[in-house]
């Protein structure tokens, strides 16, 4: 397949090199990528047509010391979908701290003015239809277009593939790839205390790694973890985790191995302990795969910082009660920030809140093995904006909140306050189980569900009535606006077992809620409401490639 595509490619290029304003008849090029020979009047630039999924990447995170390679490999995938209309394909390197680009043609190489792929010297962009690409090498010891030939200095980089509407220039698919040439690979291990991880490093954890003092990650910086050494990083309490990213430098905590050999479970995860209050009898408890002690009685204590982090290819399974998630907030107060996280490929839960006053915001939790988002131990939070995508069929609940599973009575109660989420399972469990002990407000929410599986178990009958709710409502829950597709019948009403919930207006089952779900292998799985696509800005990654 990949021979085969590489030489379509060859030929296509001997093909449009040659052209001069798209002109060329469609039957002239390969089959993969066909001259438009239609007019380019048309547009096509509406919410919810169904468009073009584009997904690249790079086989290492990092360049320029060992193990990770002198330059870059540079993969594409595209699938056109029902996408028939012209488009103008460009390849873009950005330089991602000063934001200057060139664009590729394959007459002229890198230029530092706007040109597409196929031009000739002066000529307009050449129209194609979107092509069927399979991870298909454009840079590499077996790139079509050769040995990389970019920048190779000290810094942080994308390549970037765009499909622009030849008719009106409007993008319609669009795909980045991040890397960085580094100075040094630094090995991390054992404890550490007050320091920078600059993002002219990559940092590699080697082992269990214990923070107990104030950790400043740069904006742009790769912490990459080596598969079996049990790589967890454990910030203890009274100690900060800072990492303070951005769009275009998120802080990434991944695996060292190259793209096609990532495995959940390669890193071991990130835990941090707070001092905010927790309901078990002591007010206090060791945290999971020995991560350390959390919980204690100053809810607005701070941990720290966790903005536009991605989390990738974590977990450890040590027993069925004795686990490392993706990311554990154990007992964090609510000076803590939680912002523009994703958690992927995790071995064990995505994001797990063990007690603690923290809310959370912008959270992307993409094909997690157990439950994506899970609460526990009395925490009491708002989570604003959160997109759970579960596409396997080892992953479990979307949404997982119980109160305490050893005392159905502790104090305080979890109270979740979830405004803005959706959840897409086609291969799994239940999108939502409050369980005992667990309180819930659940506002402006969508829920795709596999067919013939249960959309939510709300509360149950074991759960005493709570005589003074800190919340608008009776007993455990109140849902409002909350939109579901699929669930039990396949577009027929779901099924919902519910104990004690109050129903309010604008609960409701619709056939097609208003959303945007983008299919395909390269990533394109997702949710994102028509005026808030954060989950498909450029920090993001969904790992093309990688075998579902």
């Amino acid at each position: 397949m990949q021979a085969n595509q590489m030489t379509r490619l060859f030929v296509l290029f001997a093909v449009l090199i040659g052209l001069v304003g798209g002109t060329a008849s469609a039957a002239t090029a390969p089959d993969w990528a066909v001259v438009a020979d239609q007019p380019l009047s048309f547009s096509n630039e509406l919410p919810g047509i169904n468009r073009p999924v584009v997904g690249s990447w790079t086989n290492y995170y990092t360049y320029g010391v060992a193990p990770f390679g002198s330059s870059p490999e540079f993969y594409v995938t595209i699938e056109p979908g029902q996408f028939d209309g012209p488009v103008n394909m460009y390849i873009i390197l950005e330089n991602r701290v000063s934001g200057t680009a060139m664009y590729y043609n394959l007459s002229r190489g890198w230029v530092n003015t706007q040109a597409d792929l196929f031009s000739a010297p002066g000529g307009e962009p050449v129209a194609i239809l979107p092509p069927s690409l399979d991870a298909v090498q454009l840079w590499g010891t077996n790139g079509a277009f050769g040995a990389y030939d970019g920048p190779t200095a000290t810094g942080q980089y994308q390549l970037v593939v765009e499909l622009r509407n030849a008719g009106t220039a409007g993008v319609v698919a669009r795909d980045n790839a991040m890397y960085s040439f580094v100075d040094a690979a630094m090995p991390i291990q054992g404890t550490i205390g007050t320091q920078t991880f600059t993002s002219n490093n990559v940092y590699v954890l080697t082992g269990p790694t214990v923070v107990t003092g104030n950790l400043t990650i740069q904006p742009g910086t790769f912490v990459l973890c080596t598969p079996d050494s049990d790589t967890v990083l454990a910030v203890q309490q009274g100690a900060t985790f800072n990492a303070n990213g951005n769009n275009k430098q998120p802080i990434v905590i991944s695996s060292v191995n190259e793209w096609q050999d990532r495995a959940k479970g390669d890193c071991g995860g990130l835990a941090i302990n707070g001092n905010g209050t927790i309901n078990t009898p002591t007010g206090s408890a060791l945290g999971e795969g020995d991560s350390g002690p959390y919980g204690g009685n100053n809810p607005q204590d701070s941990s720290g910082t966790l903005r536009y982090l991605r989390v990738e290819f974590a977990g450890v399974l040590y027993s069925q009660q004795n686990e490392l998630n993706g990311i554990a907030l154990q007992g964090t107060g609510s000076n803590t920030v939680v912002e523009y996280v994703q958690v992927s490929y995790g071995l064990d839960d995505g994001l797990e809140n063990f007690g603690g006053n923290h809310d959370t915001s912008n959270i992307l939790l993409y094909n997690n093995d157990d439950d994506s988002y899970d609460s526990t131990e009395g925490w009491s939070g708002t989570a604003t904006n959160v997109c759970v995508i579960q596409t396997v069929e080892s992953s479990d609940k979307g949404f997982e909140i119980d109160g305490n599973s050893g005392d159905v009575n502790a104090q305080p109660p979890t109270l979740g306050i979830f405004n803005g989420f959706t959840i897409v399972m086609t291969g799994s469990d239940q999108a939502m189980v409050f369980r005992v002990g667990a309180r819930y407000n659940l506002t402006n929410g969508v829920i795709i569900n596999a067919p013939g599986e249960v959309a939510m178990t709300l509360g149950d009958s074991d759960v005493p009535e709570d005589p003074t709710p800190s919340y608008p409502g009776t007993a455990n829950g109140v849902i409002n606006n909350v939109v579901f597709q699929g669930g039990d019948g396949a577009g027929a009403d779901p099924a919902i077992v519910a104990e004690n919930v109050r129903m309010e207006d604008g609960a409701r089952n619709l056939t097609k809620p208003r959303i945007l779900i983008r299919t395909g292998n390269a990533g394109g799985q997702g949710c994102a409401t028509r005026n808030d696509p954060w989950p498909y800005a450029e920090w993001t990654e969904f790992q093309p490639g990688l075998p579902q």
